[in-house]
């Protein structure tokens, strides 16, 4: 059985890097959009992990459905073979540098950003992404949503306030 629990703010940004951990959150689809240079990836985000160390078979996951959408996306390198679901183990960001279209963009820094899943990485540069939650999270004994209660697979922002 599980639970929905309310998520305190729908759309994340990199102003919150440090305090996301997308540890084990599976990847349903990716997407790459040329015209507004954005990379997209549908995910279950895990907000929270509830141990209860007197019954370690009863771990409890809050998850929820997400869109996450890196912006002004250049040098892209996806080297995956997937042979079973995908599932980040880490999102690393390092070497910034000026944005190649600062004055356009009206951001100035852009950072070299890594997603290593278990089955690869996804690498490129981008100024910065925005998380969209596409619903309430769930509290329930799996890591992943199942496909009906999360939807389907979408790239959906419809959560969108600043």
């Amino acid at each position: 059985m599980s639970e929905i629990l309310n998520l305190q703010k729908f759309v994340w940004t990199e102003s919150d890097f440090e305090q996301m951990n997308w540890r084990e959150s599976r990847v349903y689809a990716f997407a790459f959009l040329p015209k507004r240079t954005e990379f997209l990836l549908d995910i279950d985000y895990i907000l929270q992990r509830i141990y209860q160390p007197e019954n370690a078979d009863s771990q409890r996951f809050l998850v929820a459905a997400a869109t996450l959408v890196f912006e002004n996306v250049s040098d892209l390198r996806i080297e995956l073979e997937p042979n079973d679901e995908i599932e980040i183990i880490n999102i690393e960001r390092s070497a910034h540098r000026k944005s190649k279209n600062s004055e356009l963009i009206n951001r100035k820094t852009e950072w070299k950003w890594i997603i290593k899943t278990n089955q690869g990485d996804i690498g490129f540069r981008a100024v910065g992404y925005k998380q969209h939650f596409k619903g309430m999270p769930i509290l329930g004994q799996e890591q992943a949503l199942d496909l009906d209660l999360r939807g389907g697979f979408s790239f959906s922002r419809v959560n969108e306030v600043n």
